[in-house]
């Protein structure tokens, strides 16, 4: 009877269930990311959902951000500082997995996104809450 009920269950729930981020989180925040960018702006994220339900690009074309989690090569720290001074992304979106990933390699990245982005959104309702940042016209 278990395994009929467990049957039974994961099809009624779907893997949505299990997600980090509610829908209605997803839909608020894709909300943002489109109301304030173009379709060929990048957007930071640590969970790339973000960039692919708003149909904008990952910064630098990162997709998998979460093989940050324990280490960046000094190589590709080297890259992402560098790509955003000179083209950085028009949206930074904090997810509990970009502070947990670009920021804590690169703690420099945290200062720059505070010094040269404002909040544009706060979205509570999911395992960690979510804030959308823009870039300031003329940050340095």
């Amino acid at each position: 009877a278990s395994l009929a009920t467990s049957a039974y269950a994961a099809k009624r729930l779907g893997v949505a269930y299990d997600s980090v981020w509610s829908p209605k989180t997803v839909a608020q925040v894709v909300t943002l990311i489109q109301a304030h960018s173009a379709p060929g702006d990048e957007v930071l994220s640590g969970g790339v959902i973000w960039e692919l339900e708003a149909r904008r690009r990952p910064f630098l074309t990162i997709s998998h951000p979460l093989v940050f989690l324990d280490a960046m090569p000094e190589e590709r720290a080297r890259r992402i500082l560098s790509g955003f001074a000179e083209h950085p992304p028009r949206i930074v979106v904090n997810d509990g997995y970009t502070e947990r990933t670009y920021y804590r390699q690169l703690p420099e990245l945290e200062r720059l996104v505070a010094d040269a982005y404002t909040l544009v959104g706060d979205v509570p309702g999911s395992r960690y809450p979510v804030q959308v940042y823009v870039r300031r016209e003329g940050a340095q």
